[in-house]
């Protein structure tokens, strides 16, 4: 994903900043947990990805060549300790 724009928890605002890049010609993926997510996106010309940050191992995305943008996870995680687990999973990434 080298060059290229992530964002993390690609919802509501995340797809709005994903149409910006996308319309300027830059690469851009959203990440997202459904495969109804990625449809979204993709309907909308944006790559999609599924993940769940908490859970997979996100380290083959090649996550440290690009711009990354990780937004607040969703409402009701809870917190595990100092950070919450998706958040912690897109940190591992990023190493």
């Amino acid at each position: 994903m080298m060059n290229e724009q992530v964002i993390v928890g690609c919802g509501y605002v995340g797809t709005r900043l994903a149409r910006q890049y996308r319309d300027q010609g830059e690469a851009v993926t959203g990440i997202v947990r459904s495969d109804a997510g990625v449809a979204r996106l993709e309907q909308q010309g944006i790559k999609g990805l599924r993940c769940e940050l908490a859970a997979d191992d996100l380290s083959d995305l090649g996550l440290a060549e690009a711009l990354v943008f990780h937004f607040r996870p969703a409402a009701g995680e809870r917190r595990s300790g100092s950070a919450y687990p998706t958040s912690r999973g897109c940190l591992r990434a990023l190493r």
